[in-house]
């Protein structure tokens, strides 16, 4: 986890994630019927709240209305079957990072069709696969 934190660093600006926004997303992805946020993602916040790189996303807090990269937002709006088992995390041009509550497993979902193209028992695999890092 330590060298992809190095690399998402040098790509992103530092967080400023504050813990009442933290708990306010929790309870609106929970209100919404959506999966929480799994813990290691949650520690990745701390560091790296969102990070875009040409149309590759990782989705943090950012509660302006309407905002793309807030993962509430991108919940609510993009909602996936089971979403109460499941959250996005993260996309590119063809696929979700998703997590899967139940299983705690790390998901690579195609748009398209909603097929589970990848699994992973690990963050940082997930995210070099998402973002093509």
């Amino acid at each position: 986890m330590n060298t992809l934190l190095s690399k998402l660093k040098s790509l992103a600006e530092p967080s400023s994630l504050r813990a009442e926004e933290l708990i306010f997303a929790q309870k609106a992805l929970t209100k919404f019927g959506i999966a929480a946020m799994p813990k290691d993602f949650v520690d990745l916040l701390h560091h790296i709240n969102t990070l875009s790189l040409e149309g590759r996303h990782l989705f943090g807090i950012k509660p302006e209305p309407l905002n793309f990269m807030d993962i509430v937002n991108v919940n609510v709006f993009q909602k996936l079957a089971s979403s109460v088992d499941n959250i996005i995390l993260g996309d590119n041009e063809f696929d979700f990072l998703v997590y899967n509550q139940p299983h705690q497993k790390y998901l690579i979902v195609d748009k398209s069709d909603n097929k589970v193209l990848e699994e992973y028992s690990d963050l940082p695999s997930a995210i070099y696969n998402i973002l093509k890092i």
